[in-house]
């Protein structure tokens, strides 16, 4: 037997149970066209894989979209607004966003699961008077979240922002949210215009910012709302802060890099006085405030540490499947008197065992990696999490990843050479009902109901990494990443 693994793949009852989702709302349903367009009117139904179809005329008041674990919707529209209608869409395979022009999601919700996705490839992503509820993965090159209630990112939920992000709406953070700079290449079509890094909290509508999770962004912010960075939560910003309103609160605000300015102010919490925040500005005198005002009067609101509070800078984290296990991947760009990674498993995100540990690096300002590997895990979606300990045994979490595992006997396929150059093949053939290779932006480029022994020939797509997916006859599957060399 052997493990199997794909972030496409979980059951729909599983993810509805983790994400409060109700695993009624893809019930009944129908297959949606694979292309042109679809009326709605109190209708269920659900994506096949590789469907192009655009909703239109959305009327009544139990209207849902599911995308089922292993299939992709191309959405190549621009305006999913349903006009004071009601839709559900429920993500638990990925919904890829292809339209370089500005997509907006209106007056809809949006329940990506654990395993789900959400990529948008274009230039912007509007999620407007919309609820989003995030258990699995997000990402844009720009977003803007305008009056949504909530845009809510779980505990092991990630949002991955490339470019700007313009935030004027509800949001409740438990997860991992960041920005990023210089990640996409400028010459891939429908990226030369990607704005600056930016992240800005706006003041527009009716705003609830809470974050009991880890936030953290790459270039300028600007604090024009009312943030809540609660007890656990932590801000982590390279570059410039201009804090306009308070930041209440006994969460941790650290720029490493930067100045901040503003009289907006850090304050604790008002249900919870003894909580206090902690501040640390690397880049101005006493690591505080460069300037005090009425609204800032200084550090009798906060506690200012001689050092980062962060001491581990992680780049990233990863989690996936690795021989009969889950292999845990991690990086740092700094360290500071950091001691020990524990590695720490759960199956429901509330009880963690600690499974394994690798000595840190102690002081280091150069990237370094790790990674774990834990053996023999058994079916199911499992959650792994760091529990980063310094050298004087202070310790933070980093948050969590999750990985599908499904033990399937008598499938022991395997997709070879890797790298190729044009031609695949995969192990015990005769096993494989269909073969899928999605692209990384989980667009589908080929898609093989059946082949023969002579393999399959991938010398018509580009140079790249792409996700091959095994559908076996007895129900399983199996996820390999490939590279194509030319």
């Amino acid at each position: 037997m052997k493990l199997l693994y794909t972030f496409l793949l979980a059951a729909g009852l599983q993810l509805a149970l983790l994400t409060g989702s109700s695993a009624q709302d893809c019930t009944g349903c129908t297959a949606a066209p694979m292309s042109g367009t679809m009326d709605f009117n109190n209708t269920v139904v659900c994506v096949p894989d590789g469907s192009t179809f655009s909703p239109q005329n959305i009327n009544g008041t139990a209207n849902v979209i599911c995308i089922p674990a292993g299939s992709t919707w191309e959405y190549t529209g621009t305006n999913l607004n349903v006009n004071g209608k009601t839709l559900t869409i429920v993500v638990s395979g990925t919904l890829s966003i292809t339209n370089t022009s500005e997509v907006t999601i209106g007056a809809a919700i949006v329940n990506v699961q654990a395993g789900g996705s959400i990529v948008s490839t274009g230039s912007k992503l509007k999620f407007h008077n919309t609820e989003v509820n995030n258990a699995g993965q997000i990402t844009v090159n720009e977003l803007e979240t305008a009056e949504t209630n909530y845009f809510t990112n779980q505990a092991g939920g990630k949002l991955t922002v490339n470019g700007k992000w313009y935030q004027h709406g509800g949001l409740v953070n438990q997860g991992e949210i960041e920005t990023l700079c210089g990640v996409v290449d400028p010459s891939t079509p429908g990226y030369p215009n990607l704005p600056a890094c930016e992240f800005l909290i706006g003041d527009k509508g009716t705003l609830f910012f809470e974050n009991t999770g880890t936030i953290k962004i790459t270039g300028p912010t600007t604090v024009g709302g009312e943030v809540r960075n609660t007890c656990g939560g932590q801000l982590i910003v390279d570059g410039n802060i201009q804090i306009n309103k308070l930041v209440v609160g006994g969460g941790t605000l650290v720029a490493s890099t930067g100045s901040v300015s503003g009289d907006g102010g850090v304050r604790p919490s008002a249900s919870d006085p003894s909580c206090r925040p902690t501040v640390y500005i690397r880049e101005t005198p006493n690591n505080d405030f460069n300037t005090n005002t009425p609204s800032n009067p200084g550090n009798n609101d906060y506690d200012i540490p001689s050092q980062n509070p962060l001491p581990v800078k992680l780049t990233h984290i990863y989690v996936r499947a690795e021989g009969t296990g889950a292999t845990v991947e991690w990086a740092t760009s700094e360290e500071v008197n950091s001691g020990r990674f524990i590695v720490e498993r759960s199956s429901d995100m509330r009880n963690w065992t600690q499974v394994g540990g690798i000595d840190a690096s102690g002081n280091t300002y150069s990237v370094v990696n790790y990674a774990f590997t834990d053996e023999n895990v058994g079916q199911g979606i499992w959650y792994y999490r760091l529990k980063i300990v310094d050298i004087d045994g202070s310790y933070e979490y980093s948050s969590a990843r999750s990985v599908f595992l499904n033990v399937a006997a008598g499938t022991v396929g395997v997709v070879y050479p890797n790298p190729t150059q044009g031609t695949l093949f995969v192990k015990d053939a005769e096993q494989v009902e269909r073969v899928y290779i999605y692209d990384k932006s989980g667009k589908v480029m080929k898609s093989v109901q059946s082949f023969n022994f002579n393999g399959i020939d991938v010398s018509d797509l580009p140079a790249g990494t792409y996700l091959v997916r095994l559908i076996y006859q007895n129900g399983s599957m199996q996820v390999h990443n490939v590279v194509i060399n030319k």
